[in-house]
């Protein structure tokens, strides 16, 4: 492991942002954070110093590349949130897109050439085989995952015309918290199925909504692939080592190879919360996979990566002793 210096982590005051920089400061490196706190939180920034800023603010940019000089950048700021079908598409592209052009266009001018980048399950699409291999055609169909394609097609470009080694992860579901109850997922407002769960079990929001109950799978509601946030941080420390080693060029997936459905999310929930959780049944969100499920082969052969919390029971668990744990505080 190549230890030490500083790196700059976009998003780095968000859920998987403040796991990544615990992760970057065990391993010895200096995480800073670079987070406009528009969806981040400032007490989830523990294992670095903030900068405080937004990934189109170009001027910003290019004055923390200058004081830090980072030895490499971990892009996780996105816009994410799902605020439902009146939500405009545009800021995704201006956010996901712009943003992080902006971001490439920083990098190249303070010449930092190694980067990762956290793209998402989405830019599949609905797969025509599951598990999804990387070579699979890529057919975005929501806006967040059209938007995250895009930046996947323009960081080859970037990197053929400045030089820079980089790796995409492609994460799929992201769940449960730290075990040490340092950081862990709060949105406002929560869109996330975990969370949501959790908040519905213990009638913080009137019920959970479940999009879809008739799908082709065995108890009819979607199943997705859900992976540790702690095991998503770890693969984006791995992608770091890769990168700076350079003439890294490559897309991964990172999820376990397990698929769940939504029911056995509730269930796993109930049984940590000991509480039921309310449902309202809705109808399925175009653009909603029946089975979205990561082949994962290409991150232990290429990443020496392996979920090390691939029980779904467990990983819940987590998120509800987080979630326990801030509402006591």
């Amino acid at each position: 492991m190549d230890e030490g210096g500083a790196i700059l982590v976009t998003g780095g005051a968000g859920y998987l942002g403040s796991h990544v920089c615990k992760a970057l400061a065990r391993a010895g490196y200096q995480p800073v954070a670079y987070d406009n706190l528009s969806t981040g939180q400032l007490n989830l920034v523990k294992w670095g110093p903030l900068e405080h800023g937004d990934i189109a603010d170009r001027e910003r940019l290019a004055e923390v590349f200058l004081r830090i000089r980072p030895r490499a950048v971990i892009h996780l700021a996105a816009l994410v949130v799902d605020a439902g079908p009146d939500f405009d598409p545009d800021n995704y592209y201006e956010t996901n897109v712009a943003g992080s052009v902006s971001l490439l266009r920083a990098m190249a001018e303070a010449r930092v050439a190694s980067l990762v980048y956290c793209s998402a399950a989405a830019v599949y699409g609905v797969p025509d085989t599951v598990p999804v291999a990387e070579d699979q055609p890529l057919d975005a169909i929501t806006p967040y995952g059209t938007s995250k394609l895009m930046v996947e097609r323009t960081i080859p470009d970037f990197a053929n015309a400045h030089r820079l080694s980089w790796i995409t992860l492609r994460v799929f579901n992201a769940i449960g918290a730290d075990a040490d109850g340092e950081a862990g997922e709060c949105h406002r407002p929560e869109t996330h199925l975990v969370p949501s769960a959790i908040e519905a079990a213990m009638g913080e929001r009137e019920a959970l909504r479940v999009y879809g109950t008739d799908y082709g799978t065995e108890d009819g509601t979607a199943v997705r692939d859900f992976v540790h946030v702690s095991d998503v941080a770890h693969a984006h420390l791995l992608a770091l080592d890769r990168v700076l080693e350079g003439k890294h060029a490559v897309a991964v997936n990172v999820g376990t190879g397990i698929g769940h459905s939504v029911s056995q999310v509730i269930d796993a929930v109930e049984r940590a919360t000991g509480r039921a959780v309310p449902v309202r049944e809705s109808s399925p969100r175009p653009g909603d996979a029946p089975v979205l499920i990561a082949d994962r082969r290409k991150a232990a052969s290429l990443l020496g990566w392996r979920p090390r919390n691939d029980d779904l029971c467990a990983a819940v668990a987590t998120a509800w002793r987080w979630h326990a744990r801030s509402e006591t505080a």
